[in-house]
């Protein structure tokens, strides 16, 4: 039986990248074993809630500094260990493989690579840092790489805009939202005595975090929405900035700010907003937008990037740098109770449209193709 390495270090980060790997992993699980899987993970506390199989092996090496367990620990421990081919889930990989290995590598988005008046950088350092490392190290892993695997027609287009790499080895995966929802799933729940809109916070000004904010500071002083506006995934200690926005804008009472919370939590969120806005800058899938569909929340979202074709039909589209779309939208959908539930409809299609079946069965066919 082949053997197939995974970088697994993200299993211990439940969310973005982290998720993708989990719900991955949980299908993996249940298929018949047509291969052997060895999880490389950087700390010896990994846990899942599910039970693996035999053929499965998590296998944890340390120190987790990033770039030495990527570029020294990772090939090392994957050539001694017999792996025929490795994959790498987020967005980077090791430059030196031994030739044996076969490499396969997702790659998101290539966002890093584009110049920062097109897209604003994060002010937070380790964020920088990993721009700078990724900048440097995904050209040179693409081109080495037998296979990579991208999440949206719009990221491969860009992918092969800025890296030199032929089409034929660029191949798209859907993702798909964390839980399939229905019409049903909450439907004995009493909508929030306060009507709130949500948002995720981020201090990334790809997120617009700051937009979003000024705009529902419009809404609330032309007597639009009389709520809350509730921005979730913002620990306290990167929030400061947006409290002080939220004191200039005279909203600090109406904004409630949420750390990252449980898949329960956020499930519970998305389906009392009486909108989840999410317009980003750029986006290489944009999956906050599914998951809001398939617990019934009603989207506004940008009209740019991938994010038009994981909507569909299903959201409200706007330009993410125009505060005055972002209002006019907002406005519409409150006012408009019918729009609200054609919303809230269509997009529980959109979302069942996603399939972690689908992606999981789409890279195995793809390690075959590898292998053979």
């Amino acid at each position: 039986m082949k053997r197939i390495g995974i970088d697994a270090r993200l299993l211990n980060y439940r969310r973005g990248m982290g998720n993708v790997l989990y719900n991955y992993l949980s299908q993996l699980a249940i298929l018949p074993p047509e291969f052997e899987y060895v999880l490389f993970t950087d700390s010896p506390a990994t846990r899942l809630p599910f039970s693996l199989p035999e053929h499965f092996h998590i296998v944890p090496m340390q120190p987790g500094f990033y770039p030495f367990w990527e570029q020294v620990l990772l090939p090392k421990k994957a050539h001694k260990l017999g792996v025929n081919l490795l994959h790498c889930l987020a967005n980077t990989g090791p430059l030196f493989l031994p030739s044996n290995i076969k490499l396969v590598v997702t790659i998101n988005d290539v966002m890093f690579l584009l110049p920062q008046h097109q897209l604003p950088g994060s002010r937070v350092l380790f964020q920088q840092l990993g721009r700078i490392y990724r900048s440097f190290v995904v050209p040179k892993v693409a081109r080495r790489a037998d296979k990579i695997i991208t999440i949206s027609q719009y990221s491969k287009s860009d992918i092969l805009r800025l890296i030199d790499v032929p089409s034929t080895k660029v191949e798209v995966a859907y993702l798909a939202p964390g839980v399939r929802s229905n019409t049903n799933t909450f439907a004995t729940q009493p909508l929030p005595e306060i009507p709130y809109l949500m948002a995720l916070g981020a201090t990334d000004p790809r997120k617009n975090t700051r937009l979003v904010m000024e705009v529902f500071a419009r809404l609330s002083r032309d007597g639009r929405f009389a709520g809350q506006l509730r921005l979730v995934g913002l620990p306290e200690k990167y929030s400061a900035e947006l409290r002080e926005l939220a004191q200039t804008l005279k909203i600090e009472s109406q904004v409630l700010f949420y750390d990252f919370v449980s898949e329960s939590e956020l499930a519970h969120l998305y389906h009392g907003s009486t909108a989840f806005l999410y317009p980003s800058l750029y986006e290489g899938f944009g999956l906050p937008v599914l998951e809001a569909m398939s617990y019934g929340a009603p989207v506004i979202t940008s009209n740019t990037t991938s994010i038009p074709e994981v909507a569909g039909d299903a959201a409200l589209l706007v330009n993410p740098t125009s505060a005055d779309e972002l209002y006019s939208a907002t406005s519409q959908l409150l006012s408009n109770p019918d729009l609200r539930q054609q919303l809230i409809q269509r997009g529980y299609a959109q979302a069942a449209r996603f399939s972690w079946q689908e992606m999981t069965h789409a890279y195995l066919a793809l390690y075959r193709e590898v292998l053979e």
